[in-house]
């Protein structure tokens, strides 16, 4: 029978190289409307960008204007009723943005707030602070709220105030406050829905201010700010970004007697900060971009001896160093993080800024190039190989439940071999995510692990809830026969791809829930997949259809359903199908301590390394020997375990027309054609053992007189049928397999 698990049973260890920083380019797209600095810039949930407030040399900046990525224009949308800089943006999850506080045209300081409504294209006015503010940060929750916290007040005073806006009721209501008041901090949302807030200015900014080195988190659940570790430097006008890892990167800045060159990373589950690679060019003013490859670039800034910054820089997470990438054509800084931000094609927007070198306020805007992230959609993937204990009975299985065995290395690496301007690498920050739609969405958090096991490898484990059992061969007589070992295939994967320049970068598997929300595993015995049992069961073979699929791109002659080749490749998994292989590859008593490609090494059935397989005496049940299986790490062991196939895939529509496929290599595009390669496993994600248990029940005797023999039939009554079988282990799949002794 068919299973659909919704979460299988899986460990994938990843062999991860080191991103490769490319130089990308930096080019102009339209022009602003107004010139303008100490604006936001906030990307819509229609992919637009909305411009908002800011200031030039005629005074502030009223009206708004909305950048499209497609025609890479700007045009005027409404304006604010209150013009304003230094005030805060926020994408609300209703789709309109809340601007909050800053400084109206008489320098005074906003309480005020407003909506911009994308429908409408107008601001309206919504609840106002409790306190005006500005060098305030405002932070989305995770239930929906905005923080906004701490920033300056009248005198050149600083804020320990917090307030919560509701969107639900347009109202900001005041919350705990801050250990410390302060201004010119950063506030960055944690994976764990708490926010950290970091350095800063406190006391008067105007004569006499102390710069921060500490740093605090408020819990969106009580309402309350607590200390947390300081930061190695004091910093105003920098930037703090979260990475992929959960780490938060804090960048540059400016604390007596000049800018910062240096950078930390905030680990939230220690508490700590960190030195992590110093900038190459020390900035202030400048802007930190996480981008789709997990990588961090460093735009604009300003720098004594320089004035505006036009290097810039990428951040590499897996190396912890900051390397030059292009530069802006125009040198620019600004408000810290407001005017750059990420398209949803990948390209990070930045907008106007002020140029030193001819003391512009600049009405420009740069693209610069970023990864495309996209995914495509193998067939299947084969996810393991479980082998069958001796025998039909009840009574006889192998139970992988709650276990972290199937486990696998892949590559696709030579998918690349026939095309010489791309190279493949993969991220250590390999995710799950659901992918559907044409777009990447939310992860699997509450049933995924990741552990980083060293600089080099990557683990992401699935871990089943409840048992999966391999049942025994159908006779009780003829108990070899692999023809009922059980292939699991993954019906639904899909892979994450970025493409940077000539780099492609492997993400990682996703789910495409177009099929179901989860993983879709089924399990196939090799007699289905070569025919010795008959046509495949109704059940199964609607899932390798894969009608789901239908609307995908396939190559030439392709198409959803896995085909007769597909089938025979899935059944080649399994060594046993390959009469070359056979059983007799185990060899007779003494055995093997392990095959000669390293495929199976001998293992332990508690402690010992082989059962028995006996019938039953006269009238009476035959007995059942139960055992626990032991996996244990083979990495030493079985280095060179390999298997290489070929399979098609296809593309989801919504990527048709994006740069992600034009980036793709054409000969993918082209063959529509992966080549995987998938090596023995180097390890058993968070352990280095994992155990299954195993059942097994003899044949029964069917005596013709009652409490008496002989039986009929007598099991190995010539001495050449296998009564005691040694235990291995699949050094590819983490599973076990049972080889007869004396068999031969």
């Amino acid at each position: 029978m068919k299973k659909r698990i919704g979460i299988v049973c899986i460990g994938i260890a990843f062999a991860a190289l080191a991103l490769t920083a490319q130089a990308q380019t930096f080019s102009y797209t339209g022009n602003l409307n107004d010139a303008r600095e100490w604006h936001t810039a906030t990307v819509l949930q229609n992919g637009s960008v909305l411009i908002a407030g800011g200031a030039n040399y005629s005074g502030l900046v009223a009206a708004a204007e909305l950048y499209n990525p497609t025609t890479g224009t700007f045009t005027v949308t409404g304006s604010l009723n209150t013009p304003r800089d230094f005030h805060t943006a926020t994408l609300l999850p209703n789709g309109m943005v809340l601007i909050v506080g800053g400084t109206n045209s008489s320098s005074a300081l906003l309480a005020s707030a407003e909506l911009y409504n994308p429908a409408t294209g107008k601001f309206t006015a919504t609840g106002s602070l409790h306190t005006a503010r500005d060098y305030h940060t405002a932070t989305l929750l995770s239930n929906g709220m905005v923080l906004v916290a701490g920033g300056a007040t009248v005198n050149y005073g600083t804020l320990a105030s917090a307030e919560l806006y509701n969107p639900a009721t347009g109202t900001f209501t005041v919350t705990g406050s801050l250990k410390t008041s302060r201004e010119l901090h950063t506030a960055t949302l944690l994976a764990n829905g708490q926010v950290l807030i970091a350095s800063g200015l406190t006391g008067n900014n105007g004569n006499g201010g102390v710069y921060l080195t500490s740093a605090e988190l408020y819990n969106p659940s009580t309402g309350t700010f607590s200390s947390t570790g300081s930061l190695k430097s004091s910093r105003t006008w920098f930037t703090a970004t979260l990475l992929n890892t959960g780490n938060v990167l804090v960048t540059g800045g400016f604390t007596p007697p000049g800018y910062v060159s240096s950078s930390e990373l905030y680990n939230p589950s220690t508490g700590t900060f960190s030195s992590t690679g110093s900038l190459n060019t020390a900035r202030e003013y400048h802007t930190a971009t996480l981008l789709n490859n997990g990588n961090v670039l460093i735009a604009g800034g300003y720098d004594t001896g320089v004035g505006a910054v036009a290097k810039a820089e990428l951040y590499n997470p897996l190396a912890g160093t900051f390397s030059y990438t292009g530069s802006l054509n125009s040198a620019r800084y600004g408000d810290t993080a407001t005017w750059a931000t990420i398209l949803n094609n990948g390209d990070v927007l930045l907008t106007g800024g002020f140029d030193t070198s001819g003391y512009q306020i600049l009405a420009s805007a740069e693209l610069y190039e970023g990864p495309q992230m996209g995914y495509v959609d193998p067939k299947y993937v084969v996810v393991g190989v479980t082998y069958a204990p001796p025998g039909p009975s009840t009574n006889t299985f192998v139970s992988y439940g709650n276990s972290k065995l199937v486990g696998t290395t892949n590559s696709v690496s030579t998918s690349f071999s026939s095309s010489g301007m791309f190279s493949l690498s993969l991220s250590s920050g390999v995710n799950i995510p659901l992918v559907g739609s044409g777009k990447i969405t939310d992860t699997f958090s509450t049933t995924s692990t990741q552990t980083s096991k060293s600089t080099s490898s990557v683990t992401v484990s699935f871990q089943t809830s409840t048992a999966e059992k391999t049942f025994g061969t159908g006779s009780y007589f003829a108990p070899v026969d692999d023809d009922y070992d059980t292939i699991w295939v993954w019906l639904n994967p899909a892979l994450i791809f970025t493409v940077s320049g000539s780099n492609v970068v492997w993400n990682g598997y996703g789910v495409d829930k177009t099929d179901q929300p989860g993983m879709d595993i089924v399990g196939i015995e090799l007699g289905y997949l070569n025919g010795h049992f008959g046509a495949i069961p109704p059940d199964i073979q609607t899932s390798l259809n894969r009608s789901w699929a239908a609307s995908q791109i396939f190559g030439s002659g392709q198409g959803p359903a896995l085909t007769s080749s597909d089938l025979a490749q899935i059944a080649t998994f399994d060594p046993f199908s390959v009469t070359t292989y056979g059983t007799t590859y185990i060899g007779a008593s003494p055995p093997s301590p392990q095959t000669s490609d390293a495929r199976f090494t001998m293992s332990t059935c508690t402690s010992q390394a082989s059962f028995n397989y006996v019938q039953a005496a006269p009238s009476q049940s035959p007995a059942i020997y139960t055992c626990a299986l032991t996996y244990t790490n083979t990495s030493m062991q079985a280095q060179d375990i390999t298997s290489t196939y070929a399979e098609t895939f296809s593309v989801d529509d919504s990527f048709s027309g994006t740069g992600f496929l034009s980036q793709f290599s054409a000969d993918l595009k082209t063959s529509s054609t992966f080549t995987w390669t998938v090596d023995e496993q180097s390890s058993i994600t968070s352990t280095t053992t994992s155990t299954a248990s195993l059942s097994v029940q003899g044949p029964p005797c069917n005596n013709q007189v009652p409490e008496q023999g002989p039986c009929v039939p007598v099991y190995d009554s010539s001495g050449h049928e296998p009564v005691q079988y040694y235990v291995y282990q699949d050094n590819m799949f983490g599973t076990f397999m049972f080889a007869p002794v004396d068999y031969y």
